[in-house]
């Protein structure tokens, strides 16, 4: 048996201690944590903003627009202004004028008389239209009535009062009548002027023919003319004819139908009248 060692007191003190007490405990070092980072309290994302719902405005009722209105033509005033040629149901011819909307002038030739062209014709002065129907007396016994159908005919009646027949013609009848409407032509009209030696003169041109007409000259009275058909040549016209005992009348004349003048002259050559004067005229 091996002897111990001796052992110093303090060394003996320390193994007591250290059998009495166990292995020594270490005292833990806490670990030193990882500092982690404090969490930010999280920041909401900014919503992009809604805007307010705006209270919808109410949508008006479109109103069409108002369109602009298109003024209506002028109406073109109904004229029946021209020359009317009409044959009446025995045969008869007649014949007016429609100028300004104006009866100026009628004639009529009747299929039983020989002896004129023109049993009667008649310048009426200023005998206006009043709508479409129309009636005068053309003498004292006979009236003319009709109605225009339209600006291009007309028709009526030609009455005929008279008690006892006059050149073969019957007396008192009632005729039919139907016209159309022919435009003027270049001279026709009515027209009336002065003469040179203080007279005047006063004529109608229809369809260029002068079937018509006075003339004043002074010393000779008033002389009747155109009974008998004066033509006109071109713008121009003459017309030679009897009067009184052997004696002679002599009218001729030029026409501007543009200008709406015309001008000529008239002679007469009688046992008591003797004349040499112008004349001017203008449609009327």
């Amino acid at each position: 048996m091996q002897k111990l060692k001796r052992i110093g007191p303090l060394l003996l003190l320390s193994l007591i201690l250290l059998v009495a007490c166990g292995e020594p405990t270490a005292t833990p070092v806490p670990p030193t944590a990882t500092p982690i980072p404090p969490t930010a309290t999280p920041v909401p994302p900014t919503a992009t903003p809604i805007p307010p719902t705006a209270t919808p405005v109410p949508t008006a009722t479109p109103i069409p627009p108002t369109a602009t209105p298109i003024p209506s033509p002028t109406p073109v005033p109904t004229t029946y202004d021209g020359n009317w040629d009409a044959t009446a149901s025995d045969g008869t011819q007649i014949a007016f004028n429609v100028q300004k909307n104006m009866f100026v002038y009628f004639a009529l030739r009747e299929p039983c008389t020989n002896s004129s062209p023109l049993r009667a014709s008649y310048t009426i002065e200023k005998t206006s239209l009043k709508g479409t129907d129309f009636s005068w007396e053309i003498t004292y016994t006979d009236k003319f009535v009709g109605k225009f159908e339209s600006p291009e005919s007309a028709s009526g009646e030609l009455i005929i009062n008279m008690d006892k027949k006059v050149n073969g013609c019957p007396g008192a009848r009632k005729i039919t009548w139907k016209a159309s409407k022919t435009s003027f032509a270049s001279n026709d009209g009515i027209w009336k002027g002065q003469v040179s030696s203080g007279g005047e003169i006063n004529f109608v041109v229809r369809k260029s023919i002068i079937p018509e007409g006075t003339i004043k000259l002074s010393g000779c009275g008033q002389i009747n003319f155109g009974l008998t058909d004066i033509y006109l040549n071109g713008n121009r016209f003459s017309f030679n004819g009897f009067m009184g005992n052997n004696g002679s009348f002599n009218l001729n004349g030029t026409f501007n139908g543009e200008k709406g003048e015309a001008s000529g002259e008239a002679k007469a050559n009688e046992a008591s009248c003797k004349a040499d004067a112008s004349w001017t005229a203008t449609r009327q």
